[in-house]
């Protein structure tokens, strides 16, 4: 699915991105591509990914104007589990991300050298070329604010 406008975190402005996915094998699928094609300059990239035999993680970077690429949240320290459904939240507040499994923390950076994707329109959910996210998202929720874990889709 193909969106005609600017990606919110392509901007610097305080940002929540929450969603469930339950994915049903371990290939690297595209979450959330913001490009409208499958260049791979100038963009954010949320995905899940296999990184070592059983064990599926879930990750993000981006690539900035000039190509310079930031790791964010290294899918090795970020495991989900297959054919479960998970609530995963990303939180951006100036250059500080944080992000959380089912209401948990489970690992925050600073982006010391911010320098945002420039794109105005056409992002993905769930699709790149060749690296098509396969299985399910729900509730998915972009915010114009920083959230707390009780404010997230899945608090109860």
């Amino acid at each position: 699915m193909t969106f005609d406008f600017e990606f919110p975190m392509h901007n610097a402005d305080d940002v929540t991105l929450e969603f469930f996915l339950n994915i049903d094998h371990s290939d690297h699928g595209a979450i959330f591509w913001t490009r409208s094609d499958s260049d791979d300059t100038n963009r954010f990239h949320f995905f899940t990914t296999e990184f070592s035999a059983g064990q599926t993680s879930f990750g993000f970077d981006y690539v900035d104007p000039g190509d310079g690429r930031h790791t964010i949240a290294n899918p090795l320290a970020f495991p989900v589990s297959l054919n479960t459904w998970t609530h995963i939240a990303v939180t951006r507040s100036g250059n500080t991300y944080e992000w959380f499994k089912d209401g948990v923390a489970q690992g925050s950076a600073v982006d010391t050298n911010a320098n945002l994707p420039s794109g105005t329109g056409g992002w993905r959910l769930s699709g790149r070329d060749n690296f098509q996210f396969r299985g399910y998202l729900d509730e998915v929720r972009i915010s114009n604010t920083v959230l707390s874990p009780s404010e997230f889709l899945n608090a109860t």
